[in-house]
């Protein structure tokens, strides 16, 4: 019984705390979601900008998942426009996105790669699963995210 008592007191006051964070600069009350980017979009209710959409999205629910090679607490997820022509990649300190282009070539209806403007980033599918790669990289190891 104390147990519970205890684990309901942890979250009434959580629930009390949880939509107000103090700024740090002018002690000024911030209420999650009164936040606003350039585009609109409330990043402290988990929305971003996308380019290829042209809208805020929440980019975590999309699937499948990406698991961070580098900081195994991250993620990353992609979105890809109707014709495949483009992938847009989420997470992994790119900000606000990613965007990729299918590279042409012989194999890309079986293996298709996708390449940034400045091609140093790959994303494409190894064994089935989707994979972020450093083109640039001086190791042999380009992962830095593996579809999970």
């Amino acid at each position: 019984m104390k147990a519970i008592k205890f684990f309901s007191g942890l979250f009434f006051a959580f629930s009390l705390t949880s939509g107000i964070a103090h700024a740090a600069e002018n002690n000024q009350p911030v209420i999650v979601g009164a936040d606003v980017d350039a585009h609109g979009c409330k990043p402290s209710t988990g929305y971003s900008w996308s380019v290829l959409q042209n809208e805020c999205v929440q980019y975590f629910s999309y699937r499948p998942r990406l698991n961070d090679l580098r900081r195994t607490t991250q993620a990353g997820f992609f979105w890809m426009n109707p014709e495949k022509k483009k992938v847009e990649f989420f997470g992994g300190g790119f900000s606000p996105s990613l965007v990729l282009t299918l590279q042409r070539n012989k194999w890309s209806q079986r293996h298709p790669r996708y390449q940034s403007t400045d091609g140093r980033y790959i994303f494409t599918s190894v064994k089935g699963k989707w994979v972020l790669l450093d083109n640039r990289a001086k190791t042999t190891n380009k992962r830095l995210f593996e579809q999970e």
